[in-house]
């Protein structure tokens, strides 16, 4: 049972990319109960297993016949042609997309990412115009366009802009306005805020807390968190509401809701177990819309 639970907890809400044409899919939920031996239903009407019909459509053979399938609900766009029913998806013919909780919390491996995707204004610069070069020397390339009677420019086109003066953040030290130094080029002044308070706080009185059987410890964990850093900072965040979810399904989280929240709750903060989107937008949408309050 905890192995499943671990399963759901990475692959609900990730992004997988089917081997055999490439379409990416947000999985909603895992189908414990089905296997690919099973049959389903085509947009012709007749019904086919699983496994057949990957071998005859993709030349593709299952090799894991007990392995469950991954459901992915029709988008609004799938609806509209006619696609109602859960799309079923074999785990054995997709590959995840991005990086998995476990892999961003390393710092090395991040650390090495960095280098290829945060890259400098002059180094991306460089890399656009080394591309330009190259689509430029490339003949069938310069056919291609030529066809449009078009053709590319071996620079950047530049925009005119201007920077803005770096503005003043002001707190409390012993009582007395103090500006906080900071870099502006990176727009970080977490270091230098501690120690000091805010000017002007709120106190936070009367607040709720959702989180499932399985992160009731992270909750806890965030609690005792803000409990020792709000003080410092002026501010007093008293206990939540601390409530604990039987399960991680978007009903519950809602029922939850409708159930604790009223005119007199500051704000609601959710411990979700993924990134599932259809969860996340639920919640928004009732705290927003169906019971307006602060939530996060």
């Amino acid at each position: 049972r905890n192995w499943r639970s671990t399963m759901q907890k990475d692959i609900i809400g990730a992004i997988v990319m089917t081997k055999y044409n490439n379409k990416t899919y947000r999985i909603d939920d895992i189908a414990w109960e089905k296997h690919p031996e099973l049959t389903f239903v085509m947009t012709n009407g007749n019904t086919k297993q699983y496994i057949q019909y990957y071998l005859e459509q993709y030349q593709l053979r299952v090799t894991d016949l007990k392995q469950p399938l991954l459901m992915v609900n029709p988008k609004k766009r799938d609806e509209r042609r006619g696609q109602t029913e859960p799309i079923y998806l074999l785990p054995e013919f997709c590959t995840l997309t991005g990086l998995s909780d476990n892999a961003r919390q390393d710092f090395n491996l991040m650390k090495a990412v960095a280098v290829h995707t945060r890259i400098g204004p002059e180094q991306r610069q460089t890399r656009l115009l080394d591309f330009l070069r190259q689509l430029r020397r490339n003949q069938t390339v310069c056919d291609e366009l030529a066809k449009w009677n078009l053709d590319l420019q071996d620079t950047l086109v530049p925009i005119p802009g201007r920077k803005l003066d770096q503005e003043e953040v002001k707190m409390l030290h012993r009582g007395n306005d103090v500006n906080l130094n900071f870099k502006q080029d990176e727009a970080d002044w977490s270091r230098d805020m501690r120690g000091k308070q805010m000017r002007l706080s709120v106190d936070l009185n009367k607040w709720v807390v959702l989180a499932s059987r399985m992160d009731k410890d992270k909750a806890q964990n965030l609690i005792q968190t803000l409990n020792r850093v709000s003080p410092p900072m002026g501010m007093q965040v008293r206990a939540p509401l601390l409530l604990e979810l039987q399960n991680s399904r978007t009903e519950s989280y809602i029922q939850t809701l409708r159930e604790s929240v009223n005119r007199d709750i500051q704000m609601v903060v959710c411990i979700l177990p993924s990134n599932k989107k259809d969860l996340y937008d639920a919640i928004k949408k009732f705290c927003c819309i169906d019971c307006p309050v602060p939530s996060q």
